[in-house]
């Protein structure tokens, strides 16, 4: 069963390592409201991956793939809710980043956005529709499954942990003004993510 396991980590890694909206937005919510939300911003991602990799296995991604008037709205929201993030992102300003550490948001609500951000965001989809031909346990074994699930949740947990204790023990050498510029980078890029994410949502419709 070990080569499940292993298998579940490999794939964890590869949706988990790669910078996109999630990672940047792990990042921004770590240095401007505090390690605790970074780390609750990543139980919600790993939640959200932990959905797409059970109903790649039930079917339903499969279903998504092949069905580009379900996918098209799927691109299209998440391509709203990158704009939204992008856009509060982009108006905070240097005395908002540095009060926001102080009173930060409720943990449930990093959690929520997360979860929402990463289950709707175009590549997540693009991702595990990647991944649908080489996941999907064909044997039905349900051990194995359970084994790759282990695999993926230690995965994507380990990069989480790791991130957010990186930037645990670095934010303190950002000033005000360095967070606020890094902040508004991730805003610019997310705003990038979603004209693209849009860009190719539309495209489908038009094909």
């Amino acid at each position: 069963m070990i080569h499940f396991f292993i298998f579940g980590l490999l794939v964890g890694w590869g949706v988990a390592l790669p910078i996109g909206p999630s990672n940047l937005e792990t990042i921004r919510r770590n240095l401007s409201f505090g390690t605790l939300s970074g780390l609750s911003f990543g139980v919600g991602i790993v939640s959200a991956d932990l959905t797409y990799f059970i109903f790649l296995n039930l079917g339903v991604v499969a279903i998504l793939i092949h069905n580009p008037w379900i996918i098209c709205p799927i691109g299209i929201i998440g391509s709203l809710i990158l704009f939204w993030f992008a856009y509060k992102t982009l108006r905070m300003k240097i005395g908002t980043v540095k009060a926001a550490r102080d009173n930060p948001l409720p943990l449930w609500k990093h959690i929520r956005d997360a979860y929402i951000l990463t289950a709707l965001s175009p590549f997540t989809v693009i991702f595990w529709a990647s991944m649908s031909g080489s996941v999907a346990v064909s044997s039905g074994n349900h051990y194995e499954l359970l084994w790759m699930v282990v695999g993926l949740i230690c995965a994507v947990c380990s990069w989480q942990i790791s991130l957010n204790t990186v930037l645990h023990y670095t934010h303190h050498r950002l000033s005000g003004r360095a967070m606020h510029i890094l902040n508004r980078s991730g805003g610019i890029i997310l705003l990038c993510f979603a004209v693209f994410s849009l860009w190719k949502a539309v495209e489908l419709i038009w094909r």
